[in-house]
């Protein structure tokens, strides 16, 4: 048990952030929850796309066939199923069938390499894929769901869970390059969902759906708004074209939409009036633009634009920042803003509460924390660790993120304490790069670090010293693309004689970006 002090300034400060108890389902389901929503409007729209929709009597019932297949396949509570489906009908129908089994759903991005899935299964004990994976997976028995085939069932089946188990696993980068699989309950997302501080929720959202199910804003798009009673749109494609969103948003009445930092950014370049009707537009994954911010404040409004912030292990979102008012240019950074309902927020320094300014480890805690990591309990006692603050016992969890508590109350964002960063909204780790670079045969030394171009876009470079000089970089790239995402992948692998020293005798970054002319970086 660790033991924090304060100051009476920083105590103050930080119990006054931190009044956010809010009354939710803590003991409920994610299964519970639905069957009130169906049960109080059988025939609302809960999915709907450009082909049409699906009502909540409708989904309950289809839902409730292939969680009585999942049954019969010897599926018991608690245990893991693989999902390996593209954004659809037939996804959504698939995770709240494996939750009415009692089941655990273990997200699949379709693009990841067949190896990287079969660690996954192995880790995970998944014997069971739901959608059809790329190839076969030794001792995963793949389970298609066709929706034209199936004959809805009118009743849930029985199973004993609780808000205390286990809804669903998302794995995130692990410096060791043993990816790392986070373990949200069910009380989690319902302390996500429920009376939410940072939008509104309700029989009127119209959410839209468009981030990958292994990404964990995908929980928030689900279950936000069809445990509320609202509607859960689809975006019908992989890959993002603003022609075909705008049709979405339009034809389907959109009202809500997340959209990670690059995404948000590219629309303010491109399109801002795009998002100019929605009631509420939410932003974050990475760093801000405030120019792309100012933008956006100015095309929506006061009360319209709000910046989240959150790692997996607070299922989503731990704290956000609704935009006002910009106070540029005397602003150098925008917030992340105060705790969501339900959770508190420390920042941390030499174990005490760090004072207004003062820059810390920023610290979590309340009830969307995860349980811990899948079969990894000394990293798990590493990040969640139990502590005591003025008499009272709680579990926070360690971020990694740096930031300072400014005299409103609000977090600033400071950067990482170790080389975790964000790519496209994937958290990535620098090490497990350098991990799977350090595997490949060819390669005797790698270091990545992430770097900026001229125009000040953040990039992530690898450099190499090989045992061939002759081994062409493209080579190492594909090879690197049959374990990992592409996400995954350094955007520019530079092979080079030898690492240059500073006078410190650590590697000199500055020394190797010398070596790239013009840019530091191509796309990847």
């Amino acid at each position: 048990m660790l033991t924090l002090t304060a100051s009476a300034t920083a105590r103050a400060l930080h119990n006054r952030i931190n009044q956010t108890d809010t009354p939710f389902d803590a003991d409920a389901t994610i299964c519970d929850i639905w069957t009130r929503q169906v049960q109080a409007s059988p025939d609302a729209v809960a999915i709907a796309d450009l082909e049409g929709s699906l009502s909540y009597i409708e989904l309950d019932g289809l839902a409730n066939a292939v969680a009585a297949s999942l049954i019969a396949a010897k599926v018991a509570p608690g245990d893991m199923v693989l999902v390996a489906q593209p954004r659809s009908r037939a996804l959504v129908i698939m995770v709240l069938a494996i939750l009415k089994a009692g089941a655990v759903y273990q997200p699949i991005d379709l693009a990841w390499p067949l190896k990287r899935v079969a660690e996954l299964a192995e880790e995970t004990g998944a014997s069971l894929c739901l959608g059809r994976l790329p190839g076969s997976v030794a001792r995963v028995q793949t389970l298609p769901v066709t929706l034209e085939e199936l004959v809805p069932v009118s009743s849930a089946p029985k199973v004993a869970i609780s808000g205390d188990s286990i809804a669903y696993v998302n794995f995130t980068s692990g410096s060791t390059g043993k990816p790392k699989g986070v373990l949200i309950q069910h009380r989690a997302v319902l302390r996500l969902v429920q009376s939410p501080s940072f939008m509104r929720l309700s029989r009127a959202t119209r959410m839209l759906h468009m981030a990958p199910i292994c990404f964990d804003a995908a929980t928030l798009e689900i279950w936000g708004p069809l445990l509320n009673g609202g509607t859960c749109v689809l975006y019908p494609d992989e890959m993002l074209r603003l022609s075909r969103l705008r049709r979405v948003l339009d034809t389907c009445r959109v009202t809500d939409i997340f959209l990670t930092t690059a995404i948000f950014n590219m629309i303010m370049d491109e399109n801002p009036e795009l998002l100019a009707r929605l009631d509420c537009v939410m932003t974050g994954g990475e760093a801000h633009s405030l120019s792309h911010i100012d933008k956006g404040f100015r095309t929506l409004g006061a009360g319209k634009l709000v910046s989240v912030y959150g790692p997996t292990e607070s299922t989503t979102y731990a704290s956000f920042y609704p935009i006002t008012r910009l106070r540029l240019p005397h602003e150098s950074a925008l917030p992340i803003g105060k705790p969501i309902q339900n959770t508190r927020a420390f920042v941390i320094t030499e174990n005490r509460l760090a004072e207004p300014g003062e820059t810390g480890e920023i610290w979590l805690a309340g009830s969307g924390l995860s349980a811990g990591y899948l079969n990894q309990a000394a990293l798990t006692a590493e990040k969640f660790v139990a502590v005591t603050l003025d008499g009272t016992s709680f579990q926070a969890y360690r971020t990694g993120d740096l930031g300072y508590l400014d005299t409103s109350g609000d977090i600033v964002f400071q950067g990482r304490a170790d080389d975790q960063i964000k790519v496209n909204g994937n958290r990535v780790e620098l090490g497990e790069m350098q991990h799977h670079l350090l595997a490949l045969p060819a390669v005797e030394r790698a270091i990545v670090f992430v770097s900026g171009d001229i125009a000040g876009e953040k990039q992530v470079l690898a450099f190499v010293i090989l045992s061939d000089p002759t081994t062409d970089p493209a080579d190492l790239r594909a090879e690197l693309a049959r374990s990992i995402p592409a996400y995954m992948i350094p955007c520019r692998i530079v092979p080079v004689a030898e690492f240059p020293l500073s006078l410190t005798g650590k590697i000199d970054k500055k020394a190797l970006l010398d070596k790239l002319k013009p840019h530091p970086c191509v796309a990847a």
